[in-house]
């Protein structure tokens, strides 16, 4: 039994509140929710990348044991429901066409990736949907794929960095386009859209007038997230108020009604309430919206009971919204000082078959925006291509395009070193932004408040003995081992996003509930949230309640994402809490007939200097007519945050086997305040677990052929395992508070 007693300050480690359910089993996620009367749904699937569909045969599956209803795209028709829409509204490139083809919720006509859905077998048992599924007759006419960005854009495509790459060549299969393709959509080079930021001239200007210049293409290969909870959706219909309830895992309850009753089924938002329990991992995939979910609630009315949809792992890796797969060039200009003048980037970024909700939005304004990284690059440009491929839509995954763009400037850096014959480390030290220059303004726009970026990679090379790394690599050799040592560093900017609002309710017990639109997906939130109530009021944790994940209960909120939870959340909930004690003080002000001013507020109670006079919080609430008093706060910031950090990691390779072993890995991190270091600690090796996951185990394999994903299990895509890593060294820098929130905290869950 955890126990939670005593009070606690701001920075001091406390145990999470939430890991007893998780750890005894006793958490309720949406997979554990399961109403008696529920119809279990099975989806049936694209077996093929890119084919034209000629028939669906639903007949004889109908007519099976069981079988309630078979969705297919005339049911979603005739109902009057809207594709899955994209959500990004960005600026693209003038004179380049944003092309957003329409996705459907059931495939119409074609389908363009593996996995896609085609219908919707919903029975009175799991067994009998699957026997239906397997009965529903699809009649496919397969058509050439293209996978890769390789082959959907060949090198050479136009844009502002076509200079230093080959020739262009017309991509060889066209994913929207073309013969029998829909007329209104025509993405003639497979290209979805085009962004830029920066000066283009001025760039190109700096690269005539270099004394150096270098150029490097690098791959930042797909990944699939893999949560530990696989999707679900739970939906429910009652005809006599016409209300719909859908149970999802999610990152955001507020954001899914919304995008679901506006744009999908077109219904007032108080007629869809969504709720989400605990959540077994985020990682970005969930704040977006799925096909499943609508089906759920299209099924659930058509049929007249809950409907249950229950997605596998198999299921996951095909349908699962991916991350990362850039392929980027990269190219700088140096004076003779080896100073960098100017950058410029070529990104091109799979999109997958569809844009999805926000697949538009993470390399443009997410990576491209955060081209200067740690460092001072005068001017700069950056051009971004989505590339549509017949493959399975991309969305944000942890750190949404900041890791990309922070593994493009640390290879360039490496690169460019060595080219030139010149210490990594010293370039690197040459270009950081320096500390004075706080409040930084970047090429792009951005503003870094706050940072010591060569005083972090000087304690990371420290804490790392950096020094001493030849003698390491000698002993090693002796071994018959290869050693190398590298470093790398990162910035984000998490902060705006939308606004989150907290309420506090204090009841006659002096217990408090906290409502709040964010949500818990394992990090640590709902702990954190009860030491910032404890800490303000002076009370224990313990009489500190968290409430989240319903859309009813909870006005407002933007969601989990993009490491903002503590500053924009945090910082609303601390609001709400001094504004109790402010509705608190006047009470107990007019019970004293004192000035409010003159009334002090500790523990939990309010006392007049030189009496006796003294009032709880709790008796005051007890007081009033309704026996609670409450108070919220909403928070909606304009400015960034700008956690930053070094890492450096030591590694051993087997010449013979080629197997790499990591021996040392060492942490510098600066997010300002540290709320609760122990929960920190933990997102950082998560973080980085993540991170070398992609780096040395993690890759989507698809055959170039067929389209089909050839890494679609866990005996194919190689997760990283415990015993593939090494203890962790962590320090946390809390030199450079941020200046942008009142907490002084930068985000950390996506480092």
């Amino acid at each position: 039994k955890l126990s939670i007693m005593g009070q606690f300050a701001f920075g001091q480690s406390v145990k999470r509140t939430e890991d007893l359910g998780v750890l005894t089993g006793t958490a309720v996620y949406s997979g554990d929710i399961f109403p008696a009367d529920a119809g279990h749904a099975v989806v049936v699937r694209s077996p093929f990348a890119h084919a034209l569909l000629s028939s669906i045969d639903t007949t004889e599956a109908a007519e099976m044991p069981g079988v309630r209803a078979i969705l297919t795209h005339k049911t979603v028709e005739a109902a009057g429901i809207g594709g899955i829409p994209n959500m990004c509204e960005h600026k693209m490139m003038e004179g380049y066409p944003y092309i957003r083809p329409h996705r459907p919720v059931l495939a119409t006509g074609r389908v363009r990736y593996v996995g896609e859905p085609i219908a919707f077998v919903i029975a009175d048992t799991l067994e009998n949907a699957l026997a239906a599924a397997d009965a529903v007759m699809v009649d496919y006419d397969p058509l050439d794929t293209v996978a890769s960005i390789a082959e959907a854009a060949p090198d050479g495509v136009q844009g502002g960095a076509q200079d230093f790459l080959p020739p262009a060549a017309p991509p060889a299969v066209r994913v929207w386009g073309g013969e029998n393709a829909e007329a209104e959509i025509d993405a003639a080079d497979n290209i979805a859209f085009r962004w830029s930021a920066g000066d283009q001239a001025v760039v190109e200007s700096a690269f005539a007038t270099a004394k150096h210049c270098y150029s490097l293409t690098l791959d930042n290969n797909r990944v699939i997230v893999n949560p530990m909870e696989n999707r679900s959706a739970l939906a429910e219909y009652d005809p006599q108020t016409e209300k719909y309830t859908l149970t999802t895992p999610s990152q955001g309850v507020h954001s899914l009604r919304n995008q679901i009753a506006d744009r999908v089924l077109g219904i007032d938002r108080a007629q869809l309430h969504v709720k989400t329990p605990r959540v077994g991992g985020g990682f970005g995939i969930r704040i977006f919206l799925y096909n499943e979910q609508v089906l759920a609630l299209l099924g659930a009315k058509l049929t007249g009971a809950p409907v249950k949809w229950q997605g596998t792992r198999s299921e996951g890796f095909i349908s699962d919204y991916a991350g990362r797969s850039h392929r980027t060039t990269v190219a700088v200009a140096l004076d003779a000082t080896h100073q960098i003048t100017a950058i410029r980037v070529l990104l091109r970024a799979e999109m997958g078959a569809y844009l999805s909700n926000q697949g538009a939005h993470i390399p443009t304004e997410c990576s491209g925006r955060m081209l200067s990284g740690l460092y001072v690059f005068p001017k700069q440009y950056i051009e971004v291509h989505g590339v549509f491929t017949h493959t399975t839509p991309l969305d944000a995954y942890r750190g949404a395009g900041r890791p990309e763009m922070s593994y493009m400037l640390e290879r360039m850096f490496d690169g460019l070193a060595a080219h030139l014959g010149i210490d990594r480390i010293a370039l690197r030290m040459q270009h950081y932004i320096p500390t004075e220059a706080m409040p930084y303004r970047t090429p792009l726009g951005l503003v870094y408040d706050s940072g010591g970026f060569a005083d972090l990679a000087q304690r990371a090379m420290r804490n790392a003995d950096w020094e001493s790394f030849d003698a390491r690599r000698t002993e090693a050799e002796q071994r018959g081992k290869l050693r190398g040592i590298g470093l790398a560093s990162y910035i984000e900017t998490p902060g705006p996003g939308g606004r989150e609002a907290t309420d506090l309710r204090l009841t006659p017990d002096g217990k408090i509930e906290v409502r709040t639109g964010t949500l818990d997906n394992g990090q640590g939130q709902i702990t954190s949230l009860q030491q910032i109530v404890a800490i303000e009021l002076g009370i224990d944790m313990a009489d500190v309640t968290v409430v989240t994940g319903d859309s009813e209960l909870i006005a407002t909120g933007s969601g989990t994402g993009g490491s903002r939870f503590l500053a924009v959340c945090g910082s609303a909930t601390r609001g709400a809490a001094l504004r109790l004690i402010d509705v608190g003080r006047k009470l107990a002000a007019e019970q004293f007939e004192a000035d409010a001013a003159d009334l002090s507020f500790e523990d939990g109670a309010y006392s007049v200097a030189g009496t006796d006079l003294v009032v709880s919080l709790g008796e005051l609430a007890a007081q009033t007519a309704e026996g609670s008093i409450s108070a919220a706060f909403n928070n909606d910031p304009a400015e960034i945050t700008c956690p930053n950090g070094v890492h450096v990691c030591e590694v051993e390779i087997d010449p013979e086997t080629g197997v790499i072993e990591l021996v040392r890995y060492t942490v510098v991190d600066d997010f300002g305040k540290i709320m609760n270091p122990m929960i920190v600690r933990g997102q950082v090796h998560g973080g980085i677990a993540q991170g070398i996951g992609q780096a040395l185990y993690e890759h989507v394999v698809f055959d170039a052929e067929s389209g089909q994903l050839l890494s679609g299990s866990f005996m194919d895509y190689a997760m990283p395992r415990a015993d593939n890593f090494c203890p962790i060294a962590i320090e946390f820098v809390e030199d450079y508070p941020c200046t942008t929130n009142p907490l002084g905290v930068k985000g950390a869950g996506e480092a």
